[in-house]
């Protein structure tokens, strides 16, 4: 088994919707990316090729996370662990809690440090803060079918020089590598994420295979192979098979989130198909054993060629002395 990871630095402001145009997050998910992988595929006539290597668990991909010059996030875990409080200063204790409600990642470096109880939440808290920057745009629909000019907006996320997001992806064989930088590149033109057309969501990407190059790389290598750990934190949008489904109860966190929206397919017909909500499990969440999720169809675009949702885990192994 190998791993990949892909640098995704946009070069202009991205709107990663969360069901309207006026908010939005700052991360994509892996059944979104996946999806736009999918896309970029079609046009080259790889679509079945891809479908086959997820449905064979010879590829998987996580969520996107954020990453800052070299220093890499990873999501917080669904877990609750006892924190230090301190008795003679109760105002200290409410800092914390609201410290920690608001992180939602942590720097691989420090990331076993949640678990042990010696993380400086608000030193994560303030290099998450320099990531980037959020603002609302006004815009004016001209769309030649309306007799007047409509005004609406548009938030948007900008990236800090330096930041943007990574991925990482599972991979068995060095074809499978090849066609990833190939579908990368194509899709870094094409653009992620909403308001494509205005030229948002562009990016320049670099995929690099995961090797042991340094103490972050080694220790994230360790986290991905230990498959044995007590802590099994998911990397990506997930829900169990039927068969997978006991795992839930073997002393699982987790939060479960709807996912919806639209594929756009223009490659070899111009084509809108409306997802049905599906509710998954986000990354983050913590099991006992690892599991390997699935590929839900959800239904079929006028050619025949299936629509699918991609629901299957990356995980960490976390053990701590």
């Amino acid at each position: 088994m190998a791993y990949a990871i892909a640098k995704l630095n946009f070069t202009k402001p991205v709107h990663f919707g969360t069901g309207n145009l006026v908010s939005h997050q700052n991360t994509v998910l892996a059944d979104t990316l996946f999806s736009a992988l999918c896309n970029e595929a079609d046009k080259l006539g790889k679509y079945a090729q891809l479908i086959q290597l997820v449905a064979d668990d010879k590829l998987k991909l996580s969520d996107t996370f954020p990453f800052s010059g070299n220093t890499l996030f990873l999501p917080k875990p669904s877990i609750i662990v006892d924190r230090k409080v301190s008795e003679t200063s109760p105002e200290n204790n409410s800092v914390l809690k609201k410290q920690f409600k608001k992180l939602a990642y942590i720097s691989v470096a420090n990331y076993t440090r949640f678990f042990d109880n010696t993380l400086d939440v608000v030193a994560e808290n303030a290099k998450l803060s320099s990531l980037g920057s959020s603002s609302v745009q006004t815009r004016v629909n001209l769309a030649p079918d309306q007799p007047d000019s409509l005004p609406y907006k548009v938030s948007t996320y900008r990236f800090a020089a330096g930041c943007g997001l990574y991925c990482i992806f599972e991979y068995q064989v060095e074809s499978t590598f090849s066609l990833l930088e190939e579908l990368l590149t194509n899709l870094s033109f094409t653009g992620i994420g909403g308001k494509r057309s205005s030229g948002l969501g562009r990016f320049t990407c670099t995929l690099s295979k995961l090797t042991p190059s340094d103490t972050q790389t080694q220790q994230l290598l360790n986290f991905l192979d230990n498959q044995l750990a007590p802590w099994q934190i998911s990397l990506s949008v997930a829900l169990p098979s039927q068969k997978e489904l006991p795992l839930l109860d073997m002393d699982a966190s987790y939060q479960v989130i709807k996912r919806s929206g639209f594929t756009y397919r223009g490659a070899t017909v111009s084509e809108t198909f409306k997802h049905p909500d599906v509710f998954a499990l986000s990354s983050g969440a913590n099991f006992k054993k690892r599991f390997s999720g699935q590929v839900l169809n959800l239904g079929s675009f006028s050619d025949g060629k299936g629509l699918y949702r991609y629901l299957k885990p990356l995980f960490l192994g976390i053990e701590v002395e």
